[in-house]
């Protein structure tokens, strides 16, 4: 693996924008990084390391998340990430592959996802998920740490290679169980939440809106770059943004999650 910056690329060996961190019980940090590598067959790709601190000033390589050189079929090498730790202390990470800006063709792929049971020293091979999005990806435990686990994220234009459609849209994805109880973690079964239409439900008449564009792929209305923050043991504040006449425009939407009347979701909220 070859590291270094590349004025030709503008890239450094080291990127934390569009990563994770997760703290265990004792302290230790989990911070995941996006590097540049020169793999075949890319002249260039990322992949996604993680590194392991007790202090915060210190920071050790642990392993390696995803390597670009065992995903040939994704263009820009697997990049932009989040992690969240799940039952029983396994970290669980979700991963961009490919959205539109890899080459020769831009491809999109969803978001894929992986873990680790010891730490973050070894991790399962990614896989695919099914109806996401595919531009970074956030991750965010509810519930004291146990459920339900979001994720936020948006630019489904894999649907639109598949011939199903595609949207530019941001979207809230909830995975009620937070992917237990029990060890290893289950496969992630979300639930997705446009935030278009709750945007201008709520919107009042001098806010800017979403069109009916931003549910096609022709439209540019939102980068789809997000963040989720908890304010609560069961509440996040979802930041996104809206562009009109080529301004960008940014919101924060409060999400508070609630048990349904049957009792089979979201059971730590």
């Amino acid at each position: 693996m070859h590291l270094g910056c590349d004025a030709k690329y503008s890239t450094c060996p080291l990127r934390l924008q569009g990563s994770g961190v997760v703290r265990f019980g004792d302290g230790t940090m989990l911070q995941s990084a996006i590097v540049y590598t020169k793999s075949a067959p890319h002249e260039y790709a990322t992949s996604v390391v993680c590194f392991r601190s007790t202090d915060g000033l210190h920071w050790n390589y642990t392993g390696t998340i995803a390597n670009a050189s065992d995903h040939p079929g994704s263009e820009e090498g697997p990049n932009e990430n989040d992690l969240a730790i799940a039952d029983f202390g396994v970290v669980v990470a979700v991963v961009r592959t490919d959205a539109g800006d890899g080459v020769p063709d831009h491809t999109y792929q969803e978001y894929s996802y992986t873990y680790s049971m010891d730490g973050g020293f070894t991790w399962v091979p990614l896989s695919k998920m099914p109806g996401t999005g595919s531009a970074r990806p956030r991750l965010l435990m509810l519930g004291g740490g146990y459920a339900p686990l979001l994720m936020s994220g948006g630019r489904m234009k894999t649907k639109a290679v598949n011939g199903t459609g595609g949207s530019d849209d941001n979207h809230v994805w909830v995975e009620w169980s937070g992917l237990g109880p029990g060890y290893p973690p289950k496969t992630p079964v979300w639930e997705a939440f446009s935030v278009s239409y709750v945007h201008n439900l709520l919107a009042s008449r001098a806010l800017p809106r979403f069109t009916a564009a931003v549910n096609t792929t022709a439209g540019f209305e939102t980068t789809s770059y997000t963040s989720l923050v908890a304010v609560g043991k069961c509440a996040a504040v979802l930041l996104y943004d809206l562009i009109k006449n080529g301004t960008h425009h940014g919101f924060s939407m409060r999400l508070n999650i609630h048990m349904d009347a049957g009792g089979e979701a979201g059971i730590h909220c």
